[in-house]
């Protein structure tokens, strides 16, 4: 029996969560992976490793504004640090 559009969603999301937590097991710490789902933009982040990085988490938006994001925080205060 075939199965619905939305089911096979559900089950496509589900094996990509697993790669995510199973590439999350051998990534460094440094490198932040993410699952966005496109279809809700305003909550697209579905799964992350190491949101630490960016201060992103399940849930949160495809962008942030700036201010948000711990990752464009740190490159502008780097770039601020190499001034003088």
């Amino acid at each position: 029996m075939p199965i619905s559009p939305s089911e096979e969603r559900h089950l496509t999301l589900s094996v990509l969560k697993a790669a995510i937590q199973a590439l999350g097991s051998v990534a460094a710490r440094n490198m932040e992976i993410l699952l966005h789902d496109l279809d809700h933009p305003e909550h697209s982040v579905v799964a992350i490793v190491n949101g630490h990085l960016s201060g992103r988490s399940v849930g949160s938006p495809i962008i942030a504004a700036p201010e948000q994001d711990q990752g464009f925080k740190a490159l502008m205060q780097a770039s601020a640090d190499q001034r003088g």
